[in-house]
């Protein structure tokens, strides 16, 4: 079996349309949540998946033929490490994921090229208003 043929597998187990109950994505027959092959992505429900493909854990390989195994043995759907969102839905929960909440907690760094090496890297001072 040929990776483009393990991963349209692994797409139709999991649905073939975007999990996110909130896609707005409007297909040709009218109904809304992606089912565009070519935009749909595999996503880690917990996070974690930029982390588990640096460790080579979870190439597309192996998350294909987890999914084919986990239906193979009918496990429940709450069980599955996987869903499927379109690229958009992907990119918007990373963002919010790594972004959103921590973003503003403390100021930016000074650029690289202002820091001292082996110091604690020095921030943006806040301006106090008046």
């Amino acid at each position: 079996m040929s990776d483009a043929e393990l991963k349209r597998e692994a797409k139709r187990i999991l649905g073939g349309r975007c999990a996110n109950p909130e896609c707005r994505w409007l297909n040709e027959d009218g109904s809304l949540s992606c089912t565009d092959e070519r935009a749909l992505t595999f996503d880690h429900i917990g996070g974690g998946g930029s982390e588990s493909r640096r460790e080579g854990k979870d190439s597309v390989r192996m998350i294909c033929y987890e999914i084919k195994r986990n239906a193979r043995y009918q496990l429940d759907r709450a069980l599955y490490r996987f869903q499927l969102l379109c690229a958009n839905c992907h990119e918007i929960k990373a963002k919010g994921e790594k972004h959103g909440a921590h973003q503003h907690k403390q100021p930016a760094r000074v650029r690289r090229s202002l820091q001292n090496s082996g110091a604690e890297p020095r921030r943006v001072r806040v301006r106090q208003s008046n």
